[in-house]
């Protein structure tokens, strides 16, 4: 007897993932006001499972709130890019030094880079993303 098994996921953990992934893929665009009446229809959950997934969303930085007003899309300032940037530096230059000292690429290396050579960003881009990442 087989079994598959399959992650399983919490409604909260799904709708942070859905709306996260709505975020990203501008159904929902920098600074616009998010409403949990329109996310509990959109979504099918009940508020308390909204406000969960809100407060995920705010701690990973993707949500702001702000007090009396309510709760919007993060916009991203020149100064947050320069900071990815600037710390994915770091990080990919000591992934590429570490790689080289060891003079072996890791096939995960390898398949990472194939994927990405695959993709089309203009017309994968959230797929060129999740694999760049």
């Amino acid at each position: 007897m087989s079994y598959i098994l399959s992650k399983i996921v919490s409604a909260v953990d799904a709708v942070t993932e859905a709306l996260e992934e709505d975020i990203y893929s501008m159904k929902f665009s920098p600074g616009a006001m998010i409403a949990e009446t329109e996310l509990t229809n959109r979504y099918g959950v009940s508020r308390n499972t909204i406000r969960e997934a809100i407060a995920n969303l705010i701690n990973k930085g993707i949500l702001v709130k702000v007090v009396n007003k309510g709760v919007y899309v993060k916009k991203v300032t020149f100064s947050d890019v320069k900071e990815i940037f600037h710390l994915r530096k770091l990080f990919e230059v000591e992934a590429v030094s570490m790689i080289g000292e060891r003079g072996i690429i890791p096939d995960s290396v390898i398949a990472a880079l194939n994927k990405v050579k695959k993709l089309d960003i203009n017309s994968e881009w959230n797929a060129y993303v999740a694999a760049d990442f």
